[in-house]
């Protein structure tokens, strides 16, 4: 496909890549083995050269580079903890929520209005 790409449009072959279902075909691959059907979406890109530009400058150095303390690991215990007590418990609320569990007579009660509704 890239020499047939080369007769007609004069790409180079080795600028050219083709990606087939986001594959890219290795060089020596045919269509068929890469399962390419005739109708078949194939992507070609062509790949720039590199322009013959210097190399990046080297990093700048420090002239005094300033020592790093060699910092210790420290191990702290862990602070105990207390637990708290109340020693005069009070209930939060007086009413019945809708989390509470019902029993006895205010069962039998709350099942008796259901069934009334």
């Amino acid at each position: 496909m890239k020499v047939k790409i080369f007769e007609e449009k004069g790409l180079p072959v080795e600028s050219l890549k083709l990606v087939h279902k986001g594959n890219q075909a290795i060089d020596g691959t045919t269509l068929e083995t890469m399962g390419v059907k005739e109708g078949d979406f194939m992507v070609v890109m062509v790949l720039k050269k590199a322009a013959n530009l210097p190399p990046p400058p080297p990093p700048p150095q420090q002239q005094n580079p300033i020592p790093q303390p060699n910092p210790q690991p420290s191990i702290q215990q862990p602070s105990p903890i207390q637990p708290q007590v109340n020693a005069n418990p009070q209930p939060t609320s007086n009413t019945n929520d809708a989390g509470d569990f019902v029993s006895g007579e205010a069962y039998n009660r709350m099942v008796e209005e259901i069934g009334n509704m």
